[in-house]
């Protein structure tokens, strides 16, 4: 037993310094960042988001979003930002949980006791979801007072910290695709060859992006003051047409990042290797974190082709089991929960009036959190794309409810505390419920069909392709100048 023992922390220590020293290069080298591949490969990157970098307000900051979207790249850049402050490097610690021999939270609790003892002041943990029961090792730390003179930042996933890491020692926030607003703002701080001859712009229209930008960063809407969108249209509606080609860019590449850049190259290029290698690495990526949860990565894509299938149809586990899946309702459940708990899908419940309250039982709609994730390797065959009215329409549809989830979604503020849908024989797209309740209908079609009202509701907006006409009561406007006034709450990043 005690050669067993001493057998399991010799392999346990060994591995924890070497992993910890490699993951640490800033400990022993001046000019790391050009050594560490997460930093060199934003370096070289035709598109970066520029992210506001961390206030360190509270003693455990907990980072959520899907993989590849950038939280990694945030963390590495906030360790360089605090060594250009002036921050002793060897005070600031990093490790990816991928490292970790086992997804064991004793496993966790050794890695930061060793590092505890070196004396640091900053702990940067990597992808804690991988370990179970993780909150739990992080809250005993808290509760022990062991963070009470170190600042900690971690990512993961949300699921269950708001019961387990409550108060005001823990802060939570999000790092998710970007949104369109984003992707503009991101696009005008990238302006290069590659840029320039990938989206095809002229430098007019450079000018006009960086333009643009700087009117976005002081212009948002608030659905609580709806008498400000006419004015707040007309501060970016002289944008028009460089927004409508930007947006049927942003309709193929989607908000990751990364995904961002191999399009770029790709269109530089003309060569399909930058974003066939990237496409791949994305689902091996998914396949990765689904085997980590324990799932079977079988079900879940045969899920997400179902939802793919299915794009903005509204539809209930039940009718899912007996058309699609062969499976039993409560599996198909689980693995939706875990598909939300990995970013790849969100929720929409149906809105019941009569009630107030969402209808949990009835028929949902299921999107996918990046328009990315249905083209899949259709992205390379974009004409074909842009071709399909039908097919763009729904993956509209879909960007407007995860544009929308963003403006009020947090730890403690479900999307079905205030994103809906609804429908009887008829169906309205999106309900938004704030002080007042908004009908929000995506048309992105050339001809645009009666809108159908229910007497619950007195504001709405119909979201359009090109039509522009805030006279009638239904106000009508190009999508993509509606959404640019959608500024995620603050606890995006």
């Amino acid at each position: 037993m005690g050669k067993f023992i001493n057998k399991r922390v010799l392999i346990v220590i060994m591995v924890r310094i070497e992993d910890i020293l490699e993951q640490n290069l800033w400990w022993r080298i001046k000019e790391w960042e050009s050594k560490d591949r997460t930093l060199s490969a934003v370096q070289n990157s035709s598109f970066r988001v520029k992210r506001k970098l961390f206030d360190y307000k509270n003693t455990v900051s907990i980072i959520y979003g899907p993989r590849q979207v950038g939280k990694t790249t945030y963390l590495k850049l906030n360790i360089k930002k605090l060594i250009e402050n002036g921050i002793e490097p060897v005070s600031i610690a990093y490790f990816s949980c991928d490292a970790l021999l086992t997804n064991k939270r004793e496993e966790l609790r050794e890695a930061i006791n060793l590092l505890l003892e070196r004396g640091i002041k900053y702990l940067f943990i990597d992808e804690i979801s991988n370990i179970n029961d993780w909150s739990y090792e992080l809250k005993n730390f808290i509760d022990s007072g062991k963070f009470d003179l170190i600042k900690v930042l971690v990512t993961g996933s949300p699921f269950g910290t708001r019961e387990i890491l409550p108060g005001r020692k823990v802060q939570h926030f999000f790092i998710m695709p970007s949104t369109f607003r984003e992707f503009v703002i991101a696009l005008s701080q990238n302006v290069n060859e590659k840029t320039q001859r990938a989206f095809n712009l002229s430098g007019a229209e450079i000018e006009e992006i960086e333009t643009l930008a700087q009117k976005l960063s002081k212009i948002d809407f608030d659905f609580s003051d709806t008498k400000s969108l006419k004015k707040k249209l007309k501060k970016i509606d002289i944008y028009f047409f460089i927004l409508e080609k930007l947006f049927n860019f942003y309709l193929i590449t989607g908000g990751f990042p990364s995904l961002i850049d191999s399009y770029i190259q790709f269109k530089y290029t003309k060569n399909e290797l930058f974003l066939s290698e990237e496409i791949k690495t994305n689902e091996e990526r998914v396949i990765d974190s689904i085997k980590k949860a324990g799932k079977n990565e079988g079900i879940c894509f045969q899920l997400i082709n179902s939802i793919n299938k299915r794009l903005c149809s509204r539809y209930s586990f039940s009718q899912l089991k007996e058309t699609e899946i062969d499976l039993s309702k409560e599996t198909i459940i689980t693995y939706i929960d875990h598909l939300k708990k990995v970013y790849l899908v969100k929720v929409i419940y149906a809105y019941d009036f009569g009630k107030e309250e969402p209808a949990y039982k009835k028929d949902k709609k299921i999107y996918l959190i990046d328009s990315s994730l249905y083209h899949k390797r259709k992205i390379l065959e974009e004409d074909e794309i842009r071709q399909d009215e039908e097919y763009l329409s729904k993956i509209v549809e879909s960007i407007v409810g995860i544009n929308l989830s963003y403006l009020k979604e947090d730890i403690f503020t479900p999307t079905d505390s205030f994103l809906f849908f609804w429908y009887n024989s008829k169906e309205i797209d999106f309900v938004f419920k704030e002080k007042k309740t908004f009908a929000i209908e995506v048309k992105f079609r050339r001809k645009i069909d009666k809108i159908y009202k229910i007497s619950q509701i007195k504001e709405y907006l119909v979201l359009t392709k090109k039509t522009y006409d805030l006279s009638k009561k239904e106000k009508l406007i190009p999508v993509f100048l509606f959404l640019p006034l959608l500024k995620n709450k603050e606890s995006y990043l």
